[in-house]
């Protein structure tokens, strides 16, 4: 398995030089605990390394971790540690001859590698980057432009693509020679969480800020939450780039708002003791593939509220498991907003329907054993 380890390259994934390398995206680190003890599968974990330090080609369960070195590239800006890191993974692999690869992701070069390696591969599409640059207008050379054209010249080589939603199958679908479709996997903290709403309403929204995720829509359709319910909190977690003219308009949101609260970087003790006194979750994308906030958050039996981008329906089901409310549509989220905390009888309903369908769908046991059958079934194409 192809990953990319925060500690080596920072993108969306927060590096922690505390925890032993590859630290990975929430979703990869839940699939692996998911498959670690299965009898029929042995999985090397490759991710490129500039230095690798002592003890990190280790084994846990039957996963093999292994730290692939590199140089960087005579290139300039990410191109550099980017073909570093691509060059050496390809001639490990070749050197190694596995059975099958699966590359998790896009954002750096894991699709890119399984593209080339001449393998039997599975690519799992986390961001749909091509969406995302689309709907961002990005330049060409930008890293979105650049990312979303390797993106489709990966999809088109591999074997096959893990979508994690139908939205994202429906956007492959004419690259890709065969597609898959499986979930996210939720952490098992999140399902431990007991949720006992303190009786004011507590929001919370679980998200980097950014514009593709549509923070500041909340912070403005919270203002009619707050003129019904003035004891109301409407509370953020996530990376904000400050120095980003977004970052900036979101911080300068909040200063005549002082019922939303934004914490940052949060760290997983935070935010499930957040969602124990939570009375929604609150997921307003513009482009979503999945919505990994929301499934922690139904695991946690909390109500959701999410936009009807991309994947995020394939998780909430409407007046169901929760409620949608058309993307980028202020009014209808602030509608949305006013829906869930007039009625915490419903809200109730929703959130244990909610849970009910995250235990059957999201847990790493159910999302391991679906990779398994995907494994052993491209194993058996000709």
């Amino acid at each position: 398995m192809l990953v990319v380890d925060a500690n080596e390259v920072s993108s969306y994934v927060e590096s922690d030089r505390r925890r032993p390398s590859p630290v990975l995206h929430n979703a990869v680190h839940n699939l692996l605990a998911g498959l670690k003890n299965r009898e029929d599968l042995q999985i090397e974990i490759l991710y490129g390394r500039r230095r690798p330090e002592e003890g990190e080609d280790r084994w846990d369960g039957n996963l093999h971790f292994v730290p692939v070195a590199y140089d960087n590239c005579p290139l300039p800006g990410m191109g550099g540690p980017f073909f570093g890191r691509a060059l050496a993974l390809l001639r490990y692999l070749r050197r190694t001859r596995p059975v099958q690869i699966h590359a998790q992701g896009t954002e750096r070069e894991s699709g890119f590698v399984a593209a080339l390696s001449r393998v039997p591969s599975i690519l799992t599409l986390h961001g749909n980057l091509t969406e995302i640059a689309t709907s961002m207008k990005a330049r060409p050379f930008s890293y979105l432009g650049l990312a979303s054209r390797l993106e489709k010249f990966a999809l088109s080589r591999v074997s096959g693509v893990h979508c994690i939603s139908r939205h994202t199958q429906k956007s492959v679908s004419k690259r890709a020679r065969k597609t898959w479709i499986i979930p996210n996997a939720v952490s098992p903290e999140f399902f431990k969480v007991i949720n006992k709403p303190s009786g004011r309403p507590y929001v919370v929204c679980m998200s980097v800020v950014s514009e593709w995720k549509n923070t500041i829509l909340l912070v403005r359709a919270g203002d009619r939450l707050h003129a019904e319910f003035p004891d109301c909190e409407i509370h953020f977690f996530g990376d904000c780039n400050e120095g980003h003219p977004y970052g900036q308009a979101f911080i300068e949101s909040l200063k005549s708002r002082p019922w939303c609260v934004f914490h940052g970087k949060s760290t997983l003790e935070t935010i499930l003791a957040s969602l124990r006194v939570a009375t929604c979750a609150v997921l307003p994308s513009l482009q979503e593939n999945f919505g990994l906030a929301l499934a922690e958050a139904m695991a946690a039996g909390v109500a959701c509220i999410g936009s009807d981008a991309g994947g995020i329906p394939d998780v909430v089901r409407h007046g169901t498991t929760g409620l949608l409310f058309t993307s980028n549509d202020e009014e209808e989220l602030s509608e949305r907003l006013l829906e869930i905390h007039r009625d915490p009888e419903r809200s109730a309903i929703l959130a244990a329907a909610g849970r009910e369908d995250a235990l059957r769908r999201f847990t790493v046991e159910a999302v391991a054993a679906a990779h398994a059958e995907m494994y052993h079934e491209l194993a058996s194409m000709p």
